[in-house]
């Protein structure tokens, strides 16, 4: 413990320097730096004792005396850093023999890593996915399917409003429709030209490549591909960014000026107000400026884009505006906030803990800020992403922690209760071990996707906000709340958007059906070589159908997708390299020298008497001779040829020709059931057909091996019959084997004397 942090001071890197005069002091003096019979001597030694380096031993320079003298420093700022360290005249000279042996110590591990990253390479080859579109709530107790989302026209980002939702597609086209209850009225935030009430998704025909979209309470705003940013619906309070040019109500979508020569990275609507953050990271608010929520220092309305000065030269990465709130994330993941805090919703407030048994918390209430400010009770976390409903928030940090704040009244913030809650909740129970990738809060509720593909919900019931049909009876205490988190759907699905506003969810899931992988080794393998690989996962067993669509192009993990009906036959090739090695892996050596010194014994029977006549040669030779038998090769029929190795472009193949015919005479005489295919790869050629041409070549080249393996075994049974027949011929007459073991013979006979003896 360095001085400085024995005084309560922050901890600095210097305090590492410190620890290192400690170690250096003891390898010199051979003796501890501070000593003392009790902890508190031994702290007073740490902050007032100075070290004697005049005491070291006199065979150390003067150098390294002063060395020590620095870093053991009471002031922090007399110690060296990291660099003047190693710059120092002691370390200086052996900074290159230090880093030589640090070489060679990971050589072991280093290897161990390359070694690892080389080994096999794995390419997707095919991934077929679902891709739907779900919403729920409003009346609405599970999640309803969205037929127009599949196929060519699968959904890539969607929003929801108070009384509408909005898609954007692969197509980069945007879609809208309404979900009225009770009569309401629209006032155009479908951007269809009308007012109309359109149940079902309907394209935006006067928008094309639109790339997000965002939803407030009566009107929509999306961004283009260009950066340009168009607004539609209620123009009450100035949210469409014209200065009230079009009238209150919009009903086709209108280009906001300004934006023109400021491209927009992300747009966020709340419910009565804008937020935008440009390409150049600057922010833009306009709309209902109540409570502060545009961060311009005043509760004034603004019918024009005001820019928001940001303190701290902080630099936003991402905004997010809430029902009369604002939240900006910056990249080194700290939060700033602006608007109401009204249940700390923003997460202002700070709560002061008692100490010991007796348990006293204190809360400061901070109502509102006009202006962003850091929202300190999340400094201790590194913030990636925000999300707001009306009275609550939830944020993730980098590790995927799920952190809450606001009002608990329906179980909202996922703590397990419907208690009152005063600062920030960091997930737990169900969620203690998951990380969570996205979370969207609405009225009373919320909804998170976790990185095991699945998918919660908790908080308020009513109207089917969690999309999962309650019993009313069992929520906690009677209450229409679910306050721990529960799963919606019974398999696993991927979220690649969520969104929630009022009491609607809508979500984009996804599910891979299919995924094929082939493993190329850097080193030749005889296993390895046919190391393709093929997942299918578990039949679906959740509200999910099993209409499927199958994408033209990458997907977002970098894997290639096809149809269907060309699963069977896509493969993606290794290097040139590999493709080189494919004759030599085709078959192994051992196996090769096998067949090029087997031979074939005949035999017209496979029962075990004695073949008939019997060949006085074959009898009369010795058992270490039986390898150099001379086999009748005149009759086909019980010799079939072996299959002979030829070498062809530096590759070994088979002579398809005859290991056909000689396996299929074998088949015939002995009832063997094996062949090999002749090669067809004659009419295959050209870049066109290189794909499927390498998955033929495989699959024969399997046939092969598998044929070569049936040989073996024959070989192996053929073999055995000899040595059995071999035994044979040594106890028949004549033989002094058979004397010796007490056999006496007849003609066409073989029995045991128990008179014989040895």
């Amino acid at each position: 413990m360095s001085p400085e942090l024995m005084r309560g001071q922050q901890y600095d890197i210097k305090s590492d320097i410190w620890a290192i005069g400690c170690v250096l002091y003891e390898l010199l003096s051979l003796r501890r730096s501070f000593d003392a019979s009790n902890p508190l001597k031994l702290v007073w030694e740490i902050v007032q004792k100075e070290i004697d380096t005049d005491s070291l031993d006199a065979m150390y320079s003067s150098e390294m005396k002063s060395l020590v003298r620095q870093l053991l420093s009471k002031d922090p700022e007399k110690r060296p850093t990291a660099v003047e360290l190693l710059r120092h005249l002691v370390t200086e000279a052996t900074n290159e023999t230090m880093e030589k042996k640090v070489w060679s110590l990971n050589a072991s591990s280093r290897k161990a890593r390359i070694a690892s990253s080389t080994a096999t390479e794995t390419i997707p080859v095919v991934t077929s996915k679902t891709s739907e579109v779900y919403y729920w709530g409003g009346g609405r107790l599970t999640p309803y399917k969205l037929e127009i989302f599949k196929k060519g026209n699968a959904a890539l980002q969607v929003a929801a409003g108070n009384l509408h939702f909005a898609a954007v597609t692969v197509e980069k086209e945007l879609f809208t429709w309404a979900n009225v209850q009770g009569g309401q009225a629209l006032v155009g935030q479908l951007g269809h030209g009308d007012t109309a009430c359109y149940k079902n998704p309907k394209k935006v025909e006067s928008l094309q490549n639109v790339r997000a979209v965002s939803c407030g309470e009566e009107f929509t705003a999306c961004v283009t591909d260009d950066g340009e940013l168009y607004t539609f619906g209620s123009d009450y309070y100035g949210c469409l960014g014209c200065d009230n040019a079009e009238g209150d109500e919009v009903t086709e979508p209108i280009l906001v000026e300004l934006f023109s020569s400021k491209p927009v990275e992300q747009v966020s609507c709340g419910e009565s107000h804008i937020v935008a953050l440009t390409k150049d990271k600057e922010v833009y608010s306009w709309g209902c400026g109540e409570f502060g929520r545009l961060g311009l220092g005043s509760e004034d309305d603004h019918s024009l884009p005001q820019k928001v000065h940001i303190c701290g030269n902080k630099t936003i990465c991402s905004v997010c505006a809430g029902f009369d709130g604002t939240f900006f994330v910056t990249t080194d993941g700290k939060v700033l906030a602006c608007g109401s805090n009204e249940n700390n919703k923003l997460g202002f407030n700070t709560v002061t803990k008692g100490l010991k048994k007796r348990q006293v918390k204190e809360s400061y209430d901070i109502p509102c800020k006009d202006i962003p400010a850091i929202v300190k009770p999340l400094n201790r976390y590194h913030i990636m992403s925000v999300s707001t409903g009306k009275d609550h928030s939830a944020v993730i940090d980098d590790t995927g922690r799920l952190i809450t704040f606001g009002l608990n009244k329906h179980g909202q913030l996922g703590v397990g209760d419907c208690k009152p809650r005063s600062g920030v909740n960091k997930i737990s129970g169900v969620l203690s071990s998951k990380q969570v990738l996205r979370a969207a809060c609405g009225d009373g509720f919320t909804v998170i996707a976790t990185k095991d593909n699945q998918i919660y919900s908790f908080g308020n019931v009513e109207s089917g906000r969690l999309g999962i049909p309650v019993d009313p009876s069992l929520t906690h205490r009677k209450k229409m709340a679910v306050p721990t988190p529960k799963p919606i759907f019974g398999s696993l699905h991927f979220v690649s958007d969520v969104s929630c506003r009022h009491w609607h969810c809508i979500v984009i899931v996804e599910k891979v059906l299919k995924s094929k992988t082939i493993r190329s080794p850097h080193q030749d393998s005889f296993t390895s070589s046919r190391g393709s690989q093929l997942s299918e996962p578990s039949q679906d067993d959740s509200v999910f159908t099993s209409e499927s669509y199958i994408s033209d192009n990458a997907d977002s993990e970098g894997a290639v997708t096809c149809n269907e009906d060309e699963q069977d036959v896509l493969a993606i090739t290794g290097s040139s390299d590999t493709n080189s090695r494919k004759g030599d892996d085709s078959m192994p050596p051992w196996l090769a020298e096998e067949l090029e010194n087997a031979e074939f014994i005949p035999l017209e029977s496979e029962s075990d008497s004695p073949p008939d006549p019997i060949n006085p040669s074959v009898i009369n030779q010795p058992p270490h001779d039986l390898q150099h038998l001379d086999c009748p090769t005149h009759n086909p029929a019980v010799a079939p040829p072996v299959a002979m190795l030829s070498t062809s472009h530096d590759q070994r193949s088979l002579d398809a020709s005859s290991i056909s015919v000689g396996f299929a005479t074998s088949q015939v005489t002995h009832g063997i059931p094996f062949s090999v295919p002749p090669l067809c790869l004659d009419g295959l050629s050209g870049s066109g057909d290189s794909i499927r041409l390498q998955m033929i070549r495989d699959r024969e080249r399997d046939e092969e091996l598998e044929a070569l393996n049936q040989r073996v075994i024959h070989l192996e049974a053929e073999n055995k019959k000899v040595r059995k027949y071999t035994c044979f011929n040594h106890l028949l007459p004549g033989n002094p084997v058979s004397s010796t073991m007490g056999f006496y013979t007849e003609p066409g006979c073989l029995k045991w004397d128990k008179r014989a003896g040895p």
